[in-house]
């Protein structure tokens, strides 16, 4: 059960509430829906068949993914889909909103945000008052927009990352209904263009002249670490140690722990762009990689890098 804000003919907007549930023993949805949305019902139940995948043909999917058993006993099944969403802008606001937090807190985020922002609804159902603001309504509060999803517990870069979803949802760069075209929205964001630029200058063996815009969400000890990942120069390296004195020098501290800097190391999602290969144990250990320490070798060797005082390490760790 949820509320529901929809544009009709005219623009004229519908508010009200729907409830969907499952009926056994005829294999179908049973949709109930306020009077308030009857004008828009089409819309209603194209947006119910999206949000339970009812669109696809699950002979055709599992046909083709019914080899998946051979590797696995049971991981496709007939009749399996994919779960869609009601309201698009909605859904991915809650995709910003669970980054690197639980499921139930991003839950209540959004909540306060809805209750907040949202359109207040009578529905005399405990818990259904308002409707999730649109992405105009998210435009339209006054800047910074830090100062209004801050106080709700939005942290300053998702609140960021929600506006600029709004304002490009809103000028069309980019489409999340139904009617998107996967091909051309992937095609249609710069920065793809840029990272496979940059990926097929540094796979040729060259240095990139240039840095792909990159967004890292995390604590400001992690931020201060990958900034100085990416000034670790093209084709050397640099010990844990050494990156944490360079840290400490920045801090005004006397001395920096290797091993949190480490770990900060390792909460780097943004591998090769963002070099944390290039950092090294303090006794010549390629240590400390992701992706794997075979990776990490061919990388390094990629950069020309003097591989004569690494080795690979059989246990245990050395920063």
């Amino acid at each position: 059960m949820r509320t529901v804000r929809i544009k009709g003919r005219e623009e004229k907007t519908f508010c009200g509430f729907i409830s969907v549930k499952n009926h056994p023993k005829k294999n179908v949805l049973v949709v109930s829906l306020s009077d308030t949305l009857l004008p828009v019902l089409p819309q209603v139940l194209a947006r119910v068949k999206r949000l339970f995948d009812l669109y696809c043909e699950p002979n055709v999917v599992y046909e083709a993914l019914q080899t998946m058993n051979e590797i696995r006993p049971g991981s496709c099944i007939p009749g399996i889909r994919v779960p869609g969403c009601f309201e698009s802008f909605e859904m991915a606001v809650r995709a910003v909103l669970g980054q690197q937090i639980t499921v139930k807190a991003a839950g209540t985020l959004a909540g306060k945000i809805a209750k907040t922002y949202g359109s207040p609804m009578e529905t005399g159902i405990e818990g259904l008052t308002h409707t999730f603001p649109t992405a105009e309504d998210i435009i339209a509060l006054p800047r910074p927009i830090e100062e209004h999803l801050g106080v709700l517990g939005v942290i300053a870069s998702r609140s960021r990352c929600i506006l600029a979803l709004a304002q490009k949802l809103v000028s069309g760069e980019i489409v999340l209904d139904g009617s998107a075209d996967p091909e051309h929205e992937e095609r249609n964001v710069p920065v793809f263009d840029a990272v496979k630029k940059w990926l097929d200058i540094y796979f040729s063996g060259r240095e990139p002249d240039f840095m792909p815009p990159v967004h890292m969400i995390g604590s400001e000890f992690r931020q201060q670490v990958w900034k100085l990942l990416r000034e670790i120069p093209y084709g050397e390296t640099i010990t844990y140690g050494g990156l944490a004195k360079r840290l400490a020098r920045e801090r005004g501290l006397e001395r920096m722990s290797a091993q949190a800097v480490g770990g900060a190391v390792g909460h780097n999602e943004i591998s090769i762009i963002v070099p944390c290969h290039r950092v090294v144990g303090s006794d010549g250990s390629l240590t400390g990689y992701a992706g794997g320490i075979d990776k990490k070798k061919r990388l390094l060797m990629l950069e020309s890098v003097n591989m004569d005082h690494f080795y690979v390490p059989t246990r245990g760790t050395a920063l």
